[in-house]
């Protein structure tokens, strides 16, 4: 059986009900992380058109990186999903990323040689 992540995504109409919202759900928290997420594409967007995405998204600062890799999402009765690669990165290289994103081209692992086909 393969492993599937879900999202759900909330449209609330305000701060009074973000706040009713993390109460009701504080008790099954077990942390609270600090993320930065960063995407990447070419000049011409060429990601954007196909519908994928490549993210870096540093934890707690840079306590940890993650490269991730999202294909297309599909939408089939109400529910998206989208095929997700992810690696861990050493957060001093995903921070050179930001300034130097061709860096990424350098990195071992699948997700840059899929994004080749």
């Amino acid at each position: 059986m393969n492993a599937m992540e879900v999202e759900v995504k909330l449209r609330l109409p305000g701060p009074e009900a973000h706040q009713q919202l993390e109460q009701l759900l504080a008790t099954g928290r077990k942390a609270t992380h600090r993320q930065e997420n960063y995407f990447f594409d070419g000049s011409k967007r060429e990601l954007n058109s196909q519908r994928v995405v490549l993210r870096v998204r540093f934890y707690d600062h840079d306590k940890k990186a993650v490269l991730t890799l999202k294909g297309q999402q599909v939408l089939v009765d109400g529910i998206g999903r989208a095929s997700e690669v992810e690696e861990p990165v050493d957060p001093a290289v995903g921070r050179e990323a930001l300034k130097n994103p061709s860096s990424l081209l350098q990195l071992p692992g699948d997700i840059l040689q899929n994004l080749a086909k």
